[in-house]
């Protein structure tokens, strides 16, 4: 296990992130990998120093970096890096360890769950069916799926209603298809989505026999 291993987040800001395990570093932006690079350990100037093999920030599929890691050393608690963006110029971060997983403060159970969700499930507006850890949205009309997508099911450390969080695996996606989000509970499934500036319609699925 390695010295920095781990994730590190900015106190009460939902942004920067850095995941870490043995010599591999993910950088993150809103949950979404910016970079992962390998690095290694040195000590220059009294400071313990990261230094990364690649340091350019990329949003997915672009080619050229949006910005530039100069930095990054572990400071008293604090994992510090240096930012330099184009226009904005430098840009100094303090992360520090935290137990949030990319997608908050949830635990992620999809061995618990995700058996109880497999199969075709029914309601008077769409179908969703559940192929292991696959999630497919159906129209009534269709007999191809408007959405396909990878899930991960996560209960909400600290609070516990009888229902889970049914998330789409890439964190940065704040939806699933059409739906804001979902919860399982008591054997019901249930979809929201927010029609206009109204209050969110529920959606209730139930398992097709």
């Amino acid at each position: 296990m390695g010295r920095f291993d781990g994730a590190w987040e900015e106190k009460g800001v939902n942004g920067p992130r850095v995941e870490i395990k043995d010599n591999t570093l993910v950088r993150l932006w809103m949950a979404s990998p910016v970079l992962e690079t390998s690095f290694e350990i040195v000590e220059e100037g009294g400071k313990v120093v990261l230094k990364l093999e690649h340091s350019g920030l990329r949003d997915s599929g672009s080619v050229d970096a949006y910005a530039t890691i100069k930095e990054c050393y572990y400071d008293g608690a604090a994992l510090v890096m240096v930012d330099e963006y184009r226009f904005a110029g430098e840009t100094t971060l303090r992360l520090f360890p935290t137990t949030n997983s990319r997608y908050g403060n949830v635990s992620i159970i999809n061995d618990e769950i995700l058996p109880l969700l497999q199969g075709r499930w029914e309601s008077k507006y769409t179908d969703l069916e559940f192929d292991g850890g696959v999630l497919s949205i159906f129209g009534h009309a269709l007999s191809k799926p408007e959405t396909v997508t990878q899930i991960v099911v996560a209960k909400p450390n600290g609070y516990d209603n009888g229902e889970v969080k049914i998330l789409d695996k890439d964190p940065s996606n704040h939806s699933i298809g059409s739906f804001d989000y979902m919860r399982y509970g008591d054997g019901v499934l249930k979809a929201y989505v927010t029609v206009c500036d109204a209050q969110p319609m529920e959606v209730v699925f139930t398992k097709k026999n």
